[in-house]
């Protein structure tokens, strides 16, 4: 008997991790958050690269991949700031339901058009023009409502929760995609439909959470007093530079993988499959990892020398003489990456007003 008691206690500072891990999962309103979210992202992911395929198969033209990108990105350049505005206003709960109810009736329209055999690339660029307006405003208002809904104490975590489900999705929707693809192209968007209908389904269950009096306000007044607040925070100035920074000059590499795996370590297109694949499986290792030392008091210097250790593996990445080395590689960049950006994204959150929360959000989705 004295021994059974021994083992449970040896098990309990494992079993105590792991609760802390997941700490902020044990919320009701943040788990329907996240369920919702993951659910979201998904839906967008296996969308991305449906819209890809589709765009490129009509075509076989690369130009007009870029075409159907940039339809997607300029509204999110040009809108992001509002939608932090409107966060910030409104009830974010309806907010992010609606935007995704957008999101997935547009899916749902390419979805009709491809089984009755009348897509054409214009349905492809006026879909993702549609998709990048609506997530100017669900994103920030996403980000915005996890401070509301879990307070201080778990943010940390909740943040951590948030990217270990969207890293999940980097690295198993896009195989999804692929399989759905296989069977038929109208099978994944009617797919990417029903997965944004459940992120509806499981956002009504949540409370609308707060709006914020403008005193009378205009939109433009609005995002310049957001500009004004994060000049007269240091801090929160200094947390949005470090974010652009590495954004920059680091992330694109993401873009040039296909020019190593052709060019470099000249394998085929399912090798360059395994190369995303092991940055995402670092990703989401390095999410669990900030989420059980989220409330570490040396935070920023887990920060810094996240950074360091990302600008280092980069820079091994970019002279490693084999695949198998690139692979290693760029799964510790994946690791080291992903926890700077995390941590700089903890630390602005928790150094920020909750009435800037929508603003704040959307100079962050804007860096990118």
């Amino acid at each position: 008997m004295p021994a059974l008691q021994t083992r449970g206690q040896d098990h309990g500072p494992r079993v105590q991790s792991r609760l802390v891990m997941f700490e902020s999962l044990q919320d009701t309103s943040f788990r329907m958050l996240w369920v919702g979210t993951f659910f979201s992202t998904f839906a967008m992911q296996v969308n991305m690269v449906a819209q890809s395929w589709l765009a490129y198969h009509l075509t076989g033209s690369a130009a007009v991949l870029g075409l159907v990108a940039g339809a997607r990105a300029i509204p999110m350049l040009l809108l992001s700031l509002w939608g932090g505005v409107v966060a910030d206003r409104v009830p974010k709960r309806n907010l992010i339901a609606s935007s995704q109810l957008g999101l997935g009736l547009s899916s749902l329209a390419i979805a009709v058009l491809v089984h009755m055999g009348l897509i054409q690339t214009w349905h492809l660029v006026v879909a993702g023009a549609f998709q990048g307006i609506l997530f100017s405003f669900n994103m920030p208002a996403r980000q915005a409502f996890v401070p509301e809904l879990v307070g201080k104490r778990l943010l940390s975590n909740a943040i951590a929760m948030q990217s270990m489900g969207m890293n999940v999705n980097r690295i198993v929707a896009p195989a999804i995609a692929g399989l759905l693809l296989a069977l038929s192209p109208n099978i994944a968007f009617y797919a990417t439909s029903l997965l944004y209908a459940g992120a509806v389904g499981t956002m009504m269950t949540l409370p609308p959470g707060q709006s914020t009096d403008n005193g009378g306000k205009s939109a433009w007044g609005d995002i310049t007093g957001g500009f004004r607040y994060i000049w007269g925070h240091s801090l929160v100035r200094t947390l949005l530079l470090l974010a652009f920074i590495p954004t920059f000059l680091g992330m694109p590499f993401m873009q040039l993988l296909p020019v190593f795996q052709a060019d470099i370590f000249r394998v085929g297109p399912s090798e360059l499959g395994v190369m995303y694949t092991a940055v995402g499986v670092g990703s989401l290792l390095s999410s669990l990892a900030v989420a059980s030392l989220s409330t570490h008091p040396r935070l920023r210097l887990m920060q810094m020398t996240a950074g360091l250790g990302f600008g280092v593996f980069l820079t091994a990445f970019a002279l490693a003489p084999t695949y198998a080395m690139g692979l290693v590689l760029l799964f510790m960049v994946g690791l080291f990456s992903q926890a700077y950006f995390i941590i700089n994204h903890i630390l602005l959150m928790t150094n920020v007003e909750r009435e800037m929360f929508g603003r704040v959000s959307s100079m962050g989705l804007l860096t990118w």
